[in-house]
């Protein structure tokens, strides 16, 4: 029988990857928000944001550089090394997305077609965390 590295070498490097995929994108939206707060550089117009509490998208943006980028880019990090404690930040991250995603879609009153996309990843890259949580909460002594 495989023991747990052997068992966990896939779904964590496909997690890293998940990771630093979500994080690239989050990176470069927050960051497209933030030097243009008007949403500008990113094609969005300010009407969006009519129902949120936000005037123009610069928290948004800095929310998701820093929460969801740096966020997702240190868990890849910690995934793909196997370090502290990764498949729960893992798991609290893809929850995280997904609350991102949801409260989004309430705020903005619309759907595009990545927040089901981005809804999915996050509900990978929670179940990937989860999967992988599972079996060192088996092998843990009592």
């Amino acid at each position: 029988m495989p023991n747990l590295i052997q068992r966990e070498t896939r779904p964590r490097r496909s997690l890293g990857i998940l990771q630093l995929f979500i994080a690239l994108g989050a990176l470069g939206g927050g960051w497209g928000l933030i030097t243009a707060p008007d949403g500008s550089n990113l094609g969005m117009p300010l009407s969006m944001l009519e129902h949120s509490p936000f005037p123009d998208f610069l928290i948004p943006g800095w929310i998701l550089l820093t929460v969801l980028g740096l966020g997702n880019l240190a868990a890849g990090t910690l995934t793909l090394r196997r370090l502290w404690r990764y498949p729960a930040v893992a798991l609290l991250m893809g929850c995280v997305l997904m609350a991102w995603i949801i409260i989004q879609v309430i705020l903005v009153r619309g759907i595009h077609w990545l927040h089901p996309t981005y809804l999915l990843l996050g509900a990978l890259e929670a179940w990937l965390g989860w999967r992988l949580l599972k079996p060192a909460i088996a092998e843990t002594p009592d």
